[in-house]
């Protein structure tokens, strides 16, 4: 009847499509590397001087990954991790409806800390393998804008 695939017959027609094209499927499971992702940015941010503050800060419709604080600014991270450059770079994957959710938990967290907006950063870090399978970091501070939030107090 032409119905959709199941998964199970959806799995090779990928594997084959993937091979066709000249992709290489990740081994890692997307939850393991972004969980091994989000380990690996905070570690960067310590040596680099950060104190972390929370990991997975979540409120209703948000969550920073990572919540620093380096030289009284505060830092909410959204971490991206990629296992290959297939579906675009990891900061591709950081969407507006994600930038808002970031916003919205780093918003919460100062408020309930009573630490001014105007202290406030977004960051992100991206995170994929290396040609040896090593974890490489790319850091962007302040890569999204806080103004139209920090307007709103």
């Amino acid at each position: 009847m032409g119905g959709a695939l199941s998964a199970p017959r959806r799995a090779p027609l990928f594997k084959r499509l993937a091979s066709f094209l000249g992709l290489v499927l990740p081994s890692r499971s997307p939850k393991k590397l972004g969980r091994q992702g989000e380990k690996a940015a905070a570690r960067y941010l310590e040596k680099a001087g950060y104190k972390i503050l929370a990991r997975n800060f979540g409120v209703r419709g948000g969550e920073a990954d990572i919540i620093a604080e380096k030289e009284g600014i505060i830092h909410a991270v959204e971490v991206k991790s990629r296992s290959s450059r297939a579906f675009g770079s990891p900061e591709e994957a950081v969407t507006p409806l994600k930038a808002r959710r970031l916003m919205r938990a780093a918003v919460s967290y100062c408020r309930s800390r009573n630490v001014s907006l105007s202290k406030l950063r977004l960051d992100v870090i991206a995170v994929e393998p290396d040609a040896s399978g090593a974890l490489a970091i790319r850091h962007h501070p302040n890569a999204l804008s806080t103004a139209s939030q920090s307007r709103r107090k």
